[in-house]
């Protein structure tokens, strides 16, 4: 039987439809394709293909708007549902989740491989007939095998209601054997409270063939109730209508909600209570604040003086009150009084001196009443007012030069912020458009590798090899680049998950063997192996891990060691890479980790790099919450540590 899948691809350039031909020339797939949207869309309503190959950034008619069309316009609807896997030179989160919400089945970033593409083929396709509508015919192998072992309740009534078909996991979910249920009606099963509902969800299913979904209460055979939530579609079958549906068990959820509102009411009375307790607090905080800000607001310190006893005598405090401020000389600049005074009674002062910010005395400010002595609630505020007037005479010292200062500063560094942006936006710009040429220099190789385009012999082998190893290590030359400029443009997410060190190291060191190999150094490394799954973003640790090893074996001399070394404590992991090396100079460290820094000119004609990796590793070790730092001996080599809070993935 011929088992030929047709594979349409919708792409402009074509070199890239050259390559993925050669790719798919000896496989089961047969290519065709187009280099415009409206040439493929013409293609998918002719030709029908099995799964459509969709670059995004196609002229006139996008690819975006051809997978819109595809899924949403009438006129396609015979093939709306067709996979589509689209390409794309972007890569990054928000990427992915635009292009998936689109309508596409998944995607793959240039540069495309042979393995990357076959295996997203199989992928999508595989999942493709899994959704394709059949018959519910218990010989189908493909039903039996999901049916029989899902971990739903799957079963098929007819259009009264009757139980045609149940699968086992019955058994576990309600109690009841396949046999037991079979023919019987389904509300028998039902809560007798929920009958009427479900029998009613049942009728309009049958007559509008619309998916429906509802949570209901069933009957264990203990007689215990099981909340179920029920999802229902009709099928037609020969001549007659059947209802197919399966149902999740959602009673630990539900009582689950059950104690979470319990808890939430509960939680509720408390928080009205500490409201309370807490306006109580505020109102205070709201008069002494409100105080200070009116004293702020005062442009003469006379005028402040005014408002600071007012706020003292104001029903709360004293109902005399006296303020009065000198000079460094002791001699009286102002003076306030509020209510009287007998001149008979001898008061209580206080004295307070108020300072500039380099500590010189500006003068004092002396409180006394004839009452009662001056609570430390009211001291508190006191000093608190002592502050502002000092600041009050202090900025208008300063106010005209702070103002030249900040218009500087502020020109200044919109200059710095224009510039940075503009040359992060060429980065990225920069970064993009070698990515697609780079693209099809990898793919070709990777056709000359497997002998796709004829077999090479071993000169030629081993000169297209070394064409592949650089063309890879300018593609992550280019990848720094991008996620520089990504940084500097819009930050980086993390994903936190588990992730096992063993694991997390070789990949870290899979990158460098090579290179290792090749310039004959001993590569080792050594971790703890009772060590459980940790929490961490496993691809931004391995790049960090990355960066580290590979500058380790640059600048490390023919027959030397690099290590890195795993070791952890009760609260933190730590990744120690250690070379013997030539050690960094100690002019070159306090600029180590800035980005475009590698030492003298001699350094980076030696050893290649674009100067981002240690400051991209800086970057990324801080936004994992880590810490990154190093020592090192001129002569006898460096070594870096980054740590990591330690998260262990049971405990999440």
């Amino acid at each position: 039987m011929n088992t030929t899948k047709t594979i349409l691809l919708i792409d402009d350039d074509p070199h890239i439809r050259h390559l993925i031909g050669l790719f798919l020339r000896r496989t089961d797939y047969h290519l065709i394709s187009a280099g415009d949207g409206e040439s493929g869309l013409r293609l998918i309503r002719e030709k029908k293909p099995a799964a459509i190959l969709l670059d995004r950034m196609l002229p006139g008619l996008s690819g975006d708007e051809v997978l819109r069309r595809l899924r949403h316009d009438p006129a396609y609807r015979e093939v709306a549902q067709t996979p589509v896997i689209v390409l794309t030179a972007l890569s990054g989160r928000e990427v992915r989740q635009k292009t998936l919400e689109l309508g596409a089945n998944a995607y793959l970033t240039k540069p495309v491989t042979f393995d990357m593409l076959t295996n997203q083929l199989e992928s999508v396709l595989y999942h493709y007939s899994l959704a394709l509508p059949a018959e519910p015919s218990l010989t189908s192998d493909i039903y039996e095998l999901l049916v029989e072992n899902i971990h739903d309740l799957v079963f098929v009534l007819s259009a009264s209601g009757q139980v045609m078909y149940i699968n086992p996991r019955v058994q576990d979910m309600l109690g009841y054997p396949q046999t037991e249920m079979s023919q019987r009606y389904f509300s028998d099963f039902v809560y007798p409270d929920d009958v009427a509902v479900v029998q009613g969800v049942l009728s309009h299913i049958v007559e509008t063939g619309e998916l429906h979904q509802l949570e209901i209460r069933m009957l264990h055979k203990d007689n215990s109730l099981r909340y179920m939530e029920l999802t229902g579609k009709r099928v037609a079958r020969k001549d007659q209508y059947l209802i197919m549906g399966s149902a999740r068990d959602v009673t630990v959820e539900n009582d689950l909600r059950q104690s979470v509102r319990h808890y939430a009411e509960n939680l509720q009375e408390m928080v009205e209570r500490r409201t309370y307790e807490l306006e109580l607090a505020k109102s205070e905080i709201t008069y002494l604040f409100q105080t200070i800000s009116q004293v702020i607001a005062q442009s003469s310190i006379a005028r402040k003086i005014e408002v600071i006893c007012e706020a003292l005598v104001r029903d709360r405090f004293y109902q005399q009150v006296v303020i009065e401020i000198y000079n460094t000389d002791n001699v009286l600049t102002h003076r306030t009084e509020r209510g009287h005074i007998d001149a008979n009674i001898s008061p209580q002062r206080y004295r307070y001196p108020f300072y500039r910010q380099d500590e010189t005395v500006l003068g004092y400010l002396e409180v006394y009443n004839p009452l009662i002595e001056l609570s430390d609630e009211v001291q508190r505020m006191i000093n608190l007012f002592v502050n502002v007037i000092a600041l009050s005479i202090e900025r208008a010292e300063l106010e005209s030069e702070n103002e030249a200062i900040h218009k500087e500063l502020v020109v200044k560094k919109l200059e710095a912020d224009e510039l940075s942006i503009l040359k992060s936006e060429f980065m990225n710009n920069v970064g993009h458009e070698f990515r697609t040429p780079l693209a099809i220099i990898i793919g070709y190789l990777d056709v000359l590798t497997r002998g796709i385009g004829g077999k090479l012999n071993a000169r030629q082998a081993q000169m297209v090899q070394v064409m592949r190893e650089n063309a890879d290590k300018l593609h992550r030359l280019i990848q720094d680049i991008l996620d520089f400029s990504q940084i500097q443009l819009n930050g980086l997410s993390v994903a936190y998950e588990p992730c096992a060190v063993p694991q997390l190291i070789l990949s870290a060191t899979a990158r460098v063997t090579n290179m290792a190999k090749q310039k004959n150094i001993a590569l080792t490394y050594v971790y703890p192996h009772d060590l459980p799954e940790i929490l961490l973003d496993p691809s931004k640790t391995a790049r960090i891990l990355h960066v580290l090893l590979d500058n380790a074996v640059k600048f490390t001399d023919p027959g030397g060691t690099v290590t890195l070394e795993a070791v952890h404590n009760q609260h933190e992991i730590r990744f120690r890479v250690k070379d013997s090396g030539h050690g960094i100079a100690e002019a070159d460290r306090e600029k180590i980790f800035e980005p475009f820094r590698q030492g003298d000119g001699s350094t980076i004609r030696e050893h290649g790099g674009t100067g981002l990796g240690l400051s991209f590793a800086k970057h990324l070790t801080e936004l994992l919450e880590g810490e990154l730092s190093f020592t090192s001996v001129v002569g006898q080599g460096t070594t870096f540590e980054v740590a990591f809070p330690l998260r262990y993935a049971e405990c999440s």
